[in-house]
């Protein structure tokens, strides 16, 4: 599975924080049902349908298999790609505003996660995996620009790259990477 870029439809979509929770869960652990999702979105597998349909019909996500679980059948859900993108340099204003609330409600699900996660380690845990926030703000030319874009691709890719296959103890985290411009003030002579 590759990247799949989003178009505006798919953008406004994912503004919902419920529905980006559900596409990052699928991204991270993998093909699942609206069961398996629901408790660890805090929400009722009920309630989840209606997200679920949304995003599939949108073409984010998709029915991988069906299975048999006590009497039932049950679908199981997977993301269409291992990661979504979006061209923000587009000059359509919905597209824009789109872009712009995506990102918000995609860096505050990456709040929530980290709160929940805040409150469940001990204190031994809090300090080997506290979360790092590494900041810089510089001006770059429209090659680093581009350069750091196929960076910031590359820890993601590599990120996913590192989970383990077996039952190697390993601790989920989860990896926000936001690069985004700075208005300057322009002084006036």
């Amino acid at each position: 599975m590759q990247g799949h870029e989003l178009n505006v439809e798919q953008l406004e979509l994912m503004q919902s924080p419920v529905r980006a929770a559900i596409v990052d869960f699928l991204i991270a652990h993998g093909p699942a049902s609206v069961n398996e999702i629901a408790p660890e979105i805090d929400m009722s597998p009920k309630a989840l349908y209606f997200h679920i349909r949304q995003l599939e019909a949108a073409g984010l996500v998709r029915p991988k298999e069906t299975r048999l679980v006590v009497k039932r059948i049950e679908t199981v859900y997977e993301c269409v790609a291992n990661y979504f993108s979006f061209d923000p340099s587009t000059t359509d204003p919905t597209a824009q505003t789109a872009y712009a609330d995506t990102v918000i409600s995609m860096v505050r699900n990456s709040v929530k996660q980290f709160a929940r996660a805040s409150k469940e380690l001990t204190p031994e845990d809090s300090r080997r995996l506290a979360m790092r926030l590494h900041t810089a703000n510089v001006r770059l030319s429209e090659e680093a620009i581009r350069m750091l874009e196929e960076k910031m691709l590359e820890w993601v890719l590599w990120t996913k790259s590192q989970a383990p296959t077996d039952d190697t103890p390993a601790t989920r985290v989860s990896l926000t990477l936001l690069l985004s411009p700075v208005l300057e003030k322009r002084s006036e002579h």
